[in-house]
């Protein structure tokens, strides 16, 4: 028997966007309920029938499909099971994660190095634009290296 192939933090992560970014453009804001009205009707069976396999009542599988209330996460595992399917959630990013960080490490640093000019302006010693930049990338390299919440204090 082959023994699964251990997936590290990284690469799970990775192999998960990766999945998600190749989704079609729409599927993120269809509701489950349609889904599992679709599935229900490709499958012929009946709100009743749903209800019974999933163990919940009748006028509830009906409310979740008309779009009346929505389910709790376990309550969608229990349709969704009793649909012949397997829930998945993924979360799918709207922009690349690294170039998120980088960002957000760029707008850190700037943000660091524009308190320090503020105070510098004050004490008549305000440095070049080559000076600002040069500081900018220092803190960009600082972050990078230890790279923390911080990115993300507003």
């Amino acid at each position: 028997m082959k023994t699964p192939l251990k997936l590290t933090a990284e690469s799970t992560l990775k192999k998960v966007t990766d999945y998600a970014v190749k989704a079609p453009k729409g599927l993120e804001t269809l509701p489950s309920s349609s889904l599992i009205r679709l599935i229900r009707e490709k499958l012929f069976m009946t709100q009743a029938q749903l209800a019974k396999r999933a163990g919940i009542p009748q006028s509830h599988i009906a409310k979740i499909e008309i779009g009346k209330t929505n389910p709790r996460l376990d309550t969608l595992q229990k349709i969704v099971k009793a649909l012949y399917c397997d829930l998945l959630i993924v979360p799918k990013p709207v922009q690349d994660l690294n170039v998120l960080v980088r960002e957000r490490i760029h707008q850190t640093a700037k943000k660091k190095v524009e308190h320090v000019k503020g105070t510098m302006r004050l004490e008549n010693q305000l440095p070049s634009n080559k000076i600002v930049t040069a500081m900018i990338k220092n803190e960009e390299l600082k972050l990078r290296v230890h790279t923390t919440s911080v990115i993300w204090e507003e």
